[in-house]
């Protein structure tokens, strides 16, 4: 298939959701749609901040975001809308 590859997440698949500050270049080694070595995606182009989702399994999600708060205001609504509901909400 040619093209970026779809990263599908449910809303009941996030157990938490929190604001983080990363280093692009340390924690991936760059920035784009990058994996780390703990087994973290990470999704951001520029920027070091971003939304870090955890889901059941212990995996990880990274967003990156110039407004993160934002982007996080908006996980926890869509998230109570889907009828799930976050184990730890931070901000």
């Amino acid at each position: 298939v040619i093209g970026l590859p779809l990263y599908r997440l449910r809303w009941d698949e996030i157990v938490s959701a929190e604001v983080v500050e990363f280093s692009p270049l340390r924690d991936f080694g760059g920035w784009g749609i990058r994996l780390n070595a703990e087994g973290t995606w990470g999704f951001f182009y520029r920027g070091n901040k971003g939304v870090l989702i955890t889901r059941p399994n212990g995996r990880k999600v990274l967003l990156g975001s110039d407004d993160p708060a934002r982007l996080l205001a908006v996980v926890l609504a869509a998230r109570k809308v889907g009828g799930a509901r976050l184990d730890d909400e931070k901000i």
